[in-house]
């Protein structure tokens, strides 16, 4: 975690560099699904919600005479789900509302301009998660005689639920809107697909995908 801020802070500075500085903010919808078919027993419900996110990202800056674009990203995201496991013999459940943050680093390494106006991004995006809300209960029960079953609180169950990082793809559409000689308006158009789990516990099958809506300024510094 300490090195995954200490990038971050670099990668500011190193912001400076770069053609332009820009600020954004907007809203997301969060869809939680199942990364692989399900087998056996397995099943879950999947409920989409709305959050918000905000941002930084820097101009082309040329590594290796690779031009690369960076972003640092705070996203609050949200989503319900129902997800059962198991038999006759005996399975167990999780219901859960999800409120989690994650502060992203981006590198978009595939970068296209078109009649200088609009900008066409794809890259990888690192999470680290900053705040792990969970709430909900889980559900445990075996046959026999007598029979057995539990149900508990996930918060008192578990102390952490959701994954400490997170991996995944992350692509962008901006069309530059000049508002003078150096001050752009640039709205956009953000897609993450996650490629790690996003739980550590039960179902770890599970993915995010993310649509973006935002807005944002971009200050030009050469």
């Amino acid at each position: 975690m300490k090195t995954f801020f200490s990038v971050t802070l670099l990668l500011i500075q190193v912001s400076l560099y770069g053609q332009h500085f820009a600020v954004f903010a907007g809203a997301n919808r969060n869809i939680f699904h199942d990364y692989a078919d399900a087998q056996g027993h397995y099943q879950s419900t999947y409920l989409s919600e709305y959050g918000y996110t905000a941002g930084i990202n820097t101009g082309r800056i040329s590594i290796h005479s690779l031009p690369l674009l960076f972003s640092l990203q705070f996203d609050h995201y949200s989503g319900t789900f129902q997800a059962s496991d198991g038999g006759l013999g005996g399975g167990y459940a999780t219901t859960a509302d999800i409120n989690k943050s994650v502060l992203s680093l981006g590198i978009y390494v595939l970068n296209f301009r078109v009649k200088n106006r609009l900008d066409l991004n794809f890259g990888v995006d690192v999470s680290a998660r900053i705040q792990d809300g969970f709430n909900g209960t889980h559900y445990f029960w075996m046959g026999g005689s007598p029979s057995v079953s539990e149900l508990s609180n996930l918060q008192e169950k578990y102390e952490r639920f959701n994954a400490a990082m997170s991996v995944g793809l992350r692509s962008r559409i901006a069309y530059d809107v000049p508002l003078g000689k150096s001050l752009v308006l640039s709205p956009q158009f953000q897609y993450y697909f996650g490629l790690t789990p996003e739980f550590r516990e039960f179902p770890t099958k599970t993915r995010s995908m993310r649509l973006y809506v935002c807005l944002g300024i971009k200050k030009k510094l050469a």
